[in-house]
């Protein structure tokens, strides 16, 4: 009788012992079912919905895009799950979900993530989707040179624009622009230059006002302004005002110009007496009379009333 109590208390031991992995795995479900929860939201930016943000919980892989309305619905694991939403051209915000279930999430633009997104002619494209020639420069960069003319600061920032200053005579020290060298014969070779869509100058505006610079080279990217895109274009883009509080920035610089060498030229008189000299030496003739190199000394000394 013995024996048997115990042959049976060991089969049921047995029988515990294999079922209880499969009891602990629903269990652990369960609690992880009690874990999740689902969180709804949409997001947008200054000018209405964002079509295919990236939504995704903090620390995992599991995410989701947004659809055609800014919508987006994500199970997440926690009610402490944090969001983080990002999107080309943007900052990438981070949302603690607290228990909420429904968010408003409105994107700001970044400034800094323009190497993204590339200024074409009339408009703008992300850079992976961009087949023409084309390179572009932050405010950063230009910041970084001591100029204070733009058109000396992007020498050697930019491949495949050349730049050749031949005066340094202070208000004449703009520099020559060709990209990819002098592309035609007729004019000055100089490109398009548009400032926020308008021809001008750019050389006179501050490096400060500047959000970037566009060079187009090539013809896929010059091809909408048709002949006078032959020499390039140049997409100068100012800064816009953004949804912050104020701020207030000074820039102050100094520069002083000195000639490195100042040549001694000859007067008057010492040209026509060294001309004169040189005729004699070649046998030939002279050019003026004595009287003429006599009122040129004068007019030197100022003896002539």
């Amino acid at each position: 009788m013995k024996n048997n109590v115990i042959h049976k208390t060991t089969a049921w031991s047995q029988q515990l012992l294999r079922w209880l992995p499969v009891l602990f795995l629903v269990l652990a479900a369960q609690t992880a079912l009690a874990q999740t929860k689902e969180v709804t939201g949409v997001v947008s930016d200054a000018f209405g919905p964002v079509i295919g943000a990236s939504v995704l919980e903090k620390g995992t892989t599991n995410g989701v895009i947004t659809d055609l309305d800014g919508n987006f619905k994500l199970t997440v694991s926690s009610d402490n799950a944090v969001l983080q939403v990002s999107y080309v051209g943007y900052s990438t915000q981070e949302i603690a979900t607290k228990g909420k279930k429904s968010f408003r999430i409105r994107l700001k633009e970044d400034a800094e993530m323009l190497q993204e997104v590339v200024v074409v002619g009339y408009g703008a494209q992300k850079k992976e989707s961009v087949v023409g020639a084309i390179s572009q420069i932050s405010t950063k960069e230009l910041l970084q040179s001591p100029s204070a003319n733009v058109s000396q600061a992007i020498a050697g920032k930019i491949p495949g624009v050349i730049t050749a200053q031949t005066s340094g005579a202070p208000g004449a020290d703009d520099t020559q622009i060709f990209i990819r060298g002098r592309a035609t014969f007729a004019g000055d070779g100089q490109p398009l230059i548009l400032v926020d869509g308008v021809e001008r100058s750019f050389s006179q505006i501050a490096p400060d006002d500047i959000e970037s610079i566009s060079v187009l080279k090539d013809a896929s990217a010059t091809a909408v302004y048709g002949v006078r895109g032959a020499n390039g274009v140049m997409l100068i883009t100012t800064k816009r005002g953004k949804e912050q509080k104020p701020t207030v920035s000074l820039t102050a610089n100094w520069q002083i110009q000195t000639p490195t060498r100042e040549d001694t030229y000859l007067n008057s008189y010492e040209s026509v007496k060294l001309l004169e000299e040189a005729l004699a030496n070649d046998g030939l003739p002279s050019q003026y009379s004595a009287q003429d190199i006599e009122m040129f000394r004068k007019s030197v000394n100022g003896e002539l009333s």
